[in-house]
Order: structure tokens, then C-alpha cells, then sequence
């Protein structure tokens, strides 16, 4: 239920936004990124679980994932990461925009 709660939870805040859907999207990428390999891996060696499965059932490495997606260092870096992207883009776009004007005169 956590993933849905945070694809919820980002909805919620940017319902208004264009990008609604992007934000659920990340909103719910951790949880997303951190149990779906443990989740295929069951589905292939015939463990369907309809509920949680037990703590002891769940890989260490599963675990480790979960704490690393969730991390504030992870987020602030892709955050930059995103931040940096957009300027660039924004950037050169205004370039563009300034050549053209020039080349117009």
C-alpha cells in the first residue's frame, strides 16, 4: 500500500500541474525500483504472495534497495541531476531563440 500512498500523496500535491502524472510517477519510482526485482524473481520461482510477505522472506539485498531509493542523498542528487538537465535545455533553447532574433534583424 506504500506505493500507492506516495503515487497518492504526489497526486495530490500537484493535481493542478501539468505534470501530475510525472510527479506520481516519481512519487512511487522508489518503491516501484526497489521491489520490483524481488517481486519478478518470486513470480518466477512460484512464490505468489497475496499479501506482504513475511520479513524473513524478503531479501537482505531487497532491503538495502528500499533504504537507498529512499535516501536523502539519492534524492537530492537526482534532483541536481533533473535541475541541470532542465537549465541546459532551457538554455540552449534560449539561444536559439536569441540567434534567431539576431539573424531576423
Amino acid at each position: 500500500m506504500d506505493v500507492f500512498a506516495h503515487g497518492m500523496w504526489a497526486y495530490a500535491i500537484f493535481h493542478k500541474k501539468k505534470y501530475v502524472w510525472t510527479s506520481a510517477l516519481f512519487g512511487v519510482l522508489p518503491d516501484v525500483i526497489s521491489f520490483s526485482i524481488f517481486f519478478i524473481a518470486s513470480l518466477f520461482a512460484g512464490n505468489v504472495y497475496r499479501s506482504p510477505p513475511p520479513l524473513n522472506k524478503i531479501p537482505k539485498w531487497t532491503i538495502e534497495s528500499y533504504n537507498y531509493t529512499h535516501s536523502l542523498v539519492i534524492f537530492a542528487l537526482a534532483f541536481l541531476l533533473i535541475y541541470l538537465i532542465t537549465n541546459i535545455k532551457l538554455q540552449i533553447q534560449r539561444n536559439k531563440v536569441e540567434q534567431s532574433m539576431v539573424y531576423a534583424d
